[in-house]
């Protein structure tokens, strides 16, 4: 639920904020707490990080594109579609990488259909964005395309990111510590690129109460909790809830008054509400006949 509004509260706050100085603060700010949440082992977190470089430098580059290229269409696409949209790619993208990253995971024919399925929910998706169908008119089509391309780099990124934070798991590293080490380069690579376009750093003293906020509701508060999460509750239960976000995010929108009510939208997000929820019980039977 936090996730949803962040999503609905960041695309409105990126009216008036360049997608690239928000994720320069946003996450300055959630590195900075993760860091002091670690102060007391920072010796051997270091000491992990050298030995494991080479996957520490990628996972941050997958953090870097699974968060900063969705913060970018958040300011043309509607927040439900934009999550809707990462939700159906992310498992395409994981069943590409799967024999090159983790071939002992790869999965069987009934997964590839599903993929299938939900590469035929992102073409809707496109035609509902284009058609003007959606909840949110198109502003202009060119950013809006690229908007398409930046979920795209996100999704791929996401899938990325999981199979790093899969890596790093099987070197020891614990869920805590990889939010301490994650958003290095995203910091960086925001800044230049903010830097490259002329624009100043430092948010405006008006603006940082709504910077901190976002910075608590996008990644802070859903990043702790979620690791929390994972030890209270069981896998199944955890990852059941995940594809209700769009949903989530899309009855928060009734809010905002940029955004009204699509049937159009409603229709894709059930389709991957379904279609995400046929994959959680393919994996969990899987899980339990490796047991």
């Amino acid at each position: 639920m936090i996730s949803a509004i962040a999503r609905v509260d960041v695309s409105d706050l990126l009216q008036t904020v360049s997608p690239f100085v928000l994720c320069f603060s946003m996450f300055s700010l959630a590195a900075l707490f993760f860091c002091l949440l670690n102060i007391t082992r920072l010796k051997p977190l270091l000491h992990k990080v050298k030995q494991h470089k080479k996957e520490v430098f990628y996972f941050n580059l997958a953090t870097f594109g699974c968060w900063f290229f969705v913060i970018y269409p958040l300011k043309y696409l509607e927040p439900a579609l934009v999550s809707a949209t990462d939700l159906s790619l992310a498992p395409i993208f994981t069943l590409l990488l799967l024999p090159f990253l983790h071939p002992s995971s790869l999965r069987g024919r009934a997964m590839k259909w599903l993929c299938g399925g939900f590469f035929a929910a992102f073409i809707y998706i496109l035609i509902i964005v284009f058609g003007n169908l959606s909840s949110l008119k198109v502003s202009s089509y060119f950013y809006t395309g690229l908007s398409i391309v930046s979920i795209m780099m996100a999704a791929f990124a996401l899938s990325l990111n999981n199979l790093y934070a899969k890596r790093l798991s099987d070197h020891g590293f614990n869920p805590i510590e990889n939010l301490a080490i994650r958003f290095f380069v995203l910091i960086l690579l925001s800044a230049i690129i903010a830097k490259w376009n002329h624009q100043a750093l430092i948010v405006p003293i008006g603006q940082w109460q709504a910077v901190i906020v976002a910075s608590l509701l996008y990644a802070i508060i859903p990043l702790y909790l979620f690791q929390i999460s994972i030890r209270a509750l069981k896998p199944f239960v955890l990852m059941s809830i995940m594809p209700l976000m769009p949903f989530m995010t899309f009855s928060l929108e009734s809010f905002f008054p940029r955004f009204h009510c699509s049937y159009w939208t409603v229709i894709a997000l059930a389709v991957i509400f379904l279609l995400s929820a046929i994959s959680l019980c393919f994996n969990y039977r899987a899980s339990l006949k490796a047991q």
